[in-house]
């Protein structure tokens, strides 16, 4: 195959799809006093073509479901008294959530995948916790009258505990018997590995029930 090549000495020469290892031989000859001597001589190994490869990223930036949770992190933050919002808002399984003082509520929380682990439930007159895929739950309740959230105890491995599959139901008449208002305040934190998986510090539908005399 020959090339001529242009003013600027450069040229290219399109050949045949080559075997890989295979030599090509390269000449470049130029022309001096009217006659073609040999300028330069490169023998080329044809290579072999690689694929072209797409890495997706598909690290999250949240952490995993039973990634364990900082509880130190958490208080100091809660003590700041400021809505934090640093994970989803999506409602449901399968969301990661880091809020704190949220909905003009001190002291509530909701830490990472809340809702795989510590099923609640409400229909006002009852509220229903339940553990659920393979976590323990301890925890602490109030009815909203008795207490602010800040001053509720904070569940240890000496609470109430719920072991995986179990559940418990909290009636309306048990609690804010003496206040003016409804609703129902749980403390819980969700334990799985001896990790900390999940902590859930929220206000519950409660109805009030009125006494008649």
């Amino acid at each position: 195959y020959k090339k001529k090549a242009s003013s600027k000495g450069n040229f290219t020469i399109t050949i045949p799809k080559q075997k890989a290892g295979k030599k090509l031989s390269v000449k470049a000859y130029r022309k001096k006093h009217k006659k073609w001597k040999l300028y330069a001589k490169m023998t080329i190994t044809v290579k072999k073509k690689t694929a072209k490869t797409t890495v997706k990223n598909t690290e999250s930036k949240y952490p995993g479901k039973e990634d364990a949770i900082d509880l130190e992190q958490v208080k100091k933050d809660l003590a700041t008294g400021k809505e934090i919002s640093k994970g989803e808002t999506a409602l449901g399984k399968g969301h990661y959530y880091y809020l704190m003082n949220f909905g003009g509520l001190k002291g509530d929380a909701l830490i990472g995948y809340v809702n795989d682990y510590i099923d609640i439930d409400t229909d006002g007159e009852y509220v229903t916790m339940k553990a659920i895929n393979g976590a323990t739950l301890y925890y602490t309740v109030a009815g909203a009258s008795e207490k602010p959230m800040t001053q509720l105890e904070e569940p240890t491995f000496d609470s109430e505990q719920l072991k995986p599959g179990q559940k418990v139901v909290f009636y309306c008449g048990d609690f804010n018997k003496n206040g003016r208002m409804g609703d129902l305040y749980l403390k819980v934190k969700a334990y799985k590995n001896g990790k900390l998986i999940a902590v859930s510090y929220n206000c519950h539908y409660m109805i009030r029930l009125i006494a008649l005399h």
